[in-house]
């Protein structure tokens, strides 16, 4: 069912995506010709924060620094004001030594564990409102709020521990999903080399809550977690008028 459920959000997205540039595309048809289409094309650094980037056993996630990717298209129908759609997806490594560190420590009949981690999977696509302010002929600073789906994936891990007593030699943590609504705030400062080419200096800040399933030998347990981070990068701005 979770799986399902996962398919279905992801043609929704889809569906949604597909009628939402159609209804753009006509709309910047019969405007003014002075009206401009944006597609910018990113790479960051996406840093989590608060609980998901903590190094807590108690709710943390033993994130790191990670990469993010992504495109956003911008239809500006003044000079100033302006709407959206942004994908984005950000890879999280987990922090395997600190995680295994914080085990022992929350376990006294633990004595040692090896543990082996994926990175945390986090997509969104989300639609909104620009704005664009002229600092000089060439740079723009450009604000941005957006709202949509975040689509969230844990890692799997191997984990080998090492018990005083009998224990097992290893189990495994398999990944979970789930989707939840989103929200992005973010600036960019624009450096247009000609009418059609720039490049922007970009941050912003995504969050959601998401709640994720796991099975254990006592049933199905859910862990919701705060997912924030900031994404810092540089990416190309292609202009169309």
């Amino acid at each position: 069912m979770g799986l399902m459920r996962h398919n279905t959000l992801i043609m929704n997205k889809i569906t949604v995506s597909f009628f939402l540039l159609i209804a753009l595309g006509a709309l910047n048809d019969v405007r003014a010709e002075g009206d401009k289409l944006n597609i910018a094309l990113r790479s960051n650094l996406s840093m989590p924060l608060g609980k998901y980037g903590s190094n807590n056993i108690d709710g943390g996630s033993f994130t790191q620094l990670g990469l993010s990717f992504g495109v956003d298209a911008k239809w500006f129908f003044s000079e100033k004001i302006g709407a959206g759609i942004d994908f984005n997806q950000s890879f999280h490594p987990v922090n395997a030594s600190q995680l295994a560190t914080a085990m022992v420590a929350d376990d006294p009949f633990l004595s040692d564990v090896n543990v082996r981690s994926d990175s945390y999977s986090i997509s969104t696509i989300l639609f909104g409102a620009y704005a664009s302010f002229t600092v000089s002929r060439r740079i723009n600073i450009n604000p941005k709020l957006l709202t949509g789906i975040m689509f969230g994936k844990t890692p799997f891990q191997l984990l080998e521990p090492t018990y005083f007593l009998v224990g097992p030699d290893y189990y495994k943590i398999t990944s979970s999903k789930d989707a939840g609504l989103a929200f992005k705030g973010g600036l960019s400062l624009k450096y247009s080399f000609n009418d059609f080419v720039a490049i922007d200096f970009n941050t912003d800040l995504t969050y959601s809550r998401l709640k994720f399933g796991f099975n254990d030998y006592s049933g199905v347990y859910y862990t919701e977690k705060n997912i924030i981070f900031l994404n810092l990068g540089i990416g190309l701005v292609i202009s169309i008028r």
